[in-house]
């Protein structure tokens, strides 16, 4: 946590765009999985656990990704 921070404070720019990413892919998960709240159907319980499985999926990638920025 403390190398996060240090990072953090020394480059704001990646910082900002790691927010901007994760904030982009919330509106397209929240998108892609509008309405799934009818826990009686098997399809809409199978939906949702495909969204959590993408959401896990993807937090995955976005936290193993190289923390070199390069201009």
């Amino acid at each position: 946590m403390n190398r996060s921070w240090i990072l953090v404070k020394r480059e704001p720019a990646f910082t900002f765009a790691k927010i901007m990413q994760t904030v982009i892919i919330g509106f397209l998960m929240i998108g892609a999985f509008w309405k799934l709240n009818d826990y009686s159907s098997a399809t809409s319980v199978q939906d949702m656990a495909g969204a959590i499985y993408y959401m896990c999926i993807t937090q995955m990638t976005f936290n193993f990704q190289p923390t070199v920025i390069v201009f």
